[in-house]
């Protein structure tokens, strides 16, 4: 059953971090796990390219940067738990891509439920002063459905990463099983696709809606180490 609610000024245990934050004041949520309710962009975003979240700097006057946090957990953990720190910096981006706090297999529910609530409370705080933010929707297998698509906006442009989801056979059939699921439950305009497009995703969900898709990091310094390597 889905609960609806506000996010308390006060609380304790793992949502200390959000405590004091004023921004957060009145914002609705979604679920057994309340995890915030965020709006669509204020426009579709066509991206020149894509940045990791530390290159901020490289967004000023420039059109069409997008932020993404598809890079270790260590990096992002900072910026999560102090996101106000964040918010001036990552203002002068067309978009952000909402953080993507893993949610590792071998997670106990726990942390995987944590994570994805904090990714949705830290992208709550930028759009509520006016960071214009793309949600990430992030999965493992069919178990985080209950909550994973909790406070993504529906009819709207999201964005997913498959880097690390393609390893075998098996993280291969969630992570397919899991896009479908995104689309069916979510009806999203357009996706940023940060990463490999695996060769099994049926044509149905290739054609179903527009993909902007992007190399992730480690494909670029290999292709650019190969070519390299050939001159």
């Amino acid at each position: 059953m889905k609960l609806a609610g506000t996010i308390p000024i006060r609380e304790a245990g793992h949502g200390q971090f959000i405590a004091e934050l004023p921004a957060l004041a009145g914002i609705k949520t979604a679920g057994i796990e309340q995890i915030p309710i965020l709006n669509p962009p204020n426009t579709v975003v066509y991206p020149s390219r894509l940045e990791i979240f530390s290159s901020w700097k490289s967004a000023t006057n420039s059109e069409g940067v997008v932020m993404h946090f598809y890079v270790d957990d260590r990096k992002i953990h900072p910026v999560v738990l102090n996101p106000m720190k964040w918010t001036y910096r990552l203002s002068r981006a067309s978009a952000v891509i909402s953080p993507d706090l893993s949610v590792y297999a071998n997670s106990p529910p726990c942390v995987r439920r944590y994570n994805t609530r904090a990714n949705r409370t830290a992208a709550a705080i930028w759009q509520a002063y006016g960071v214009n933010v793309i949600a990430n929707v992030r999965w493992n297998d069919p178990s985080d459905y209950e909550y994973c698509f909790d406070g993504c906006p529906r009819q709207s442009q999201i964005a997913v990463s498959s880097v690390s989801m393609l390893r075998n056979r098996w993280d291969r059939r969630n992570f397919i099983h899991g896009y479908q699921e995104t689309l069916e439950r979510l009806e999203p305009t357009s996706v940023i696709w940060y990463g490999a497009i695996p060769r099994e995703l049926p044509r149905s969900a290739r054609e179903s809606v527009e993909i902007l898709s992007f190399p992730s990091r480690s494909a670029i310094a290999f292709r650019e180490k190969a070519l390299n390597g050939c001159r």
